[in-house]
């Protein structure tokens, strides 16, 4: 009546009985453990799970195991720790803040530049960083350059800074201001030399 043999229909029910036993044995066993660890994350749960039950017949493999946990709603992702983007705590030169009494009249008066973090979460529930370095006009409110990177190294503010710097190499700027916080990217040798060559004020 349901298209297979009477052997393969019971060895399907004893197989999905299996699964739900061994499911139901795994949520017993995290409910133990977490009872004396809340904190206690899903791959150091599966490592405890497979030294005491390896070779018995409630074991399940790894990747089981996970889903089990996110069916359940049992994943504990690490805690979010933001990094800091900003370290003023060097001894390169530092430049008067210009724009205290600055009215934005037109583009490329001033351009203000920062760099941000975006979180990558991964499938463990674990996370990874990466940096964004921004150069934005103020006044269009246009970012105008951009870099992406896996550090806080200056090399990216300079790429970012480059960036905005082509829009303008067939115009004439004159008295173009760049403000930035002053953490030690934009304080660097280099990025300091394009602003100059590029007749920029630092602020």
């Amino acid at each position: 009546m349901f298209g297979v043999t009477k052997q393969a229909f019971y060895k399907y029910v004893d197989h999905s009985t299996d699964s739900s036993a061994r499911e139901r044995f795994v949520l017993e066993f995290v409910k133990r453990v977490r009872s004396k660890d809340p904190g206690i994350g899903g791959m150091k749960l599966w490592l405890m799970y497979r030294n005491e039950f390896g070779t018995s017949q409630a074991f399940v493999g790894r990747d089981c195991f996970c889903a089990i946990l996110s069916k359940y709603k049992l994943t504990i992702r690490k805690r979010f720790r933001a990094p800091r983007t900003t370290d003023s705590s060097h001894h390169l030169p530092q430049y008067p803040d210009l724009t205290r009494t600055l009215l934005l009249e037109h583009p490329d008066q001033l351009w203000v530049s920062d760099i941000t973090y975006i979180t990558i979460w991964l499938p463990d529930g674990s996370y990874v960083f990466c940096y964004l370095s921004l150069v934005t006009d103020a006044y269009t409110k246009e970012i105008i350059g951009y870099c992406v990177g896996d550090t806080l190294g200056s090399c990216y503010t300079v790429e970012a800074l480059e960036m905005a710097v082509r829009r303008i190499a067939a115009k004439e700027i004159k008295g173009l201001i760049h403000h930035s916080d002053r953490g030690v990217q934009y304080a660097s040798a280099d990025y300091i030399a394009i602003l100059r060559h590029n007749g920029i004020l630092p602020s």
